[in-house]
Order: C-alpha cells, then structure tokens, then sequence
C-alpha cells in the first residue's frame, strides 16, 4: 500500500479524532490572540532529524541513542508483536541493529503529518544487504508518532512491515 493510499486514511483518523466545531464555543487559543508557546517552540520538522537520528544510530549500533530517541510509554509493534520500550531493548533491538548495520536502506517515499501535538512519520523504503547467512531484498513501510517534549521530540510509537 503506497502512502498516497495511506496518508488519506491517517489523516481521515486523526480528523477524527478533533473535536467538533461548537458556533457557540468562545474562541481559545491562536483565535483569542494566545500562541500556544509548547508547540510554536517546537520545530515540526526537527521531527524528522529525530527519525534520521534514529536510523542512523541503529545502523552505527549505537543503542543507548536508539532508546534516548524513544519515548519512555513509546510502543513498537514488528513482526506481528507490540513491545514497550524495556521489551524492545530486551528483545528486537539487537537483531534491529544487526539487520540496520548488515543492510542499506534506501528511502522511496515519506510524508510528515502534523495532526495535533504530533507528527505522523510515514515512509516507504527498499532494504537490500546481506544479514547473516540470508541475502535481503525487501521493500517496507514504516509509521512513527512523535510527541514533543521538553528537549524536542520523541518516538512515541513505530509501527513496521515489510515484503
């Protein structure tokens, strides 16, 4: 499925999820002339220098960076299974960066999404390499939500497949 198929459905879901509009609701926020300082100091696209920084830092084993990049409740779902954060780097993320480190990953597509207090990361790559013994040649999608938070943005969710 291309991310001109999914972006629609991610953006119908997070539209959904707005509240609706009240005539009588008295205006709030950027309508009342207040500037929501959280989200104006935050860069969107700082988001994806944290996508990249995660990336890179699976492919340069650096797995202290990979988890500093995550969000303390961030949710993995890989390989049919979701994980909290101490069960991925208990379980998935070693073999993660074996495969990252043994593998050049080219990316086809991305979008960015700002619905919110997030940004919806979605992308389509080609993986080729050879890990271990298994010669690799796959083609992925891969979605993260990232949250701001003190110091920038963090992964709050990775959601990956791949064929």
């Amino acid at each position: 499925m291309t991310l001109r198929i999914l972006l629609p459905l991610v953006l119908l879901a997070a539209l959904a999820c707005q509240p609706a509009d009240d005539a009588a609701t008295p205006p709030t926020g950027e309508e009342a002339g207040e500037v929501d300082v959280t989200r104006a100091a935050v860069d969107p696209e700082a988001a994806r220098t944290v996508v990249e920084d995660f990336h890179r830092a699976l492919a340069e084993a650096d797995s202290a960076r990979v988890l500093e990049l995550l969000h303390p409740d961030a949710v993995i779902y890989e390989a049919g299974h979701a994980e909290t954060v101490e069960e991925y780097r208990a379980g998935h993320l070693a073999a993660d960066i074996r495969f990252a480190a043994a593998s050049e990953r080219e990316l086809l597509d991305e979008q960015m999404v700002m619905t919110g207090d997030a940004v919806i990361y979605l992308s389509e790559s080609h993986v080729r390499g050879t890990v271990g013994d298994r010669e690799v040649d796959s083609r992925g999608v891969e979605t993260m939500v990232l949250v701001p938070v003190g110091e920038g943005w963090r992964i709050r969710h990775i959601h990956w497949s791949n064929r």
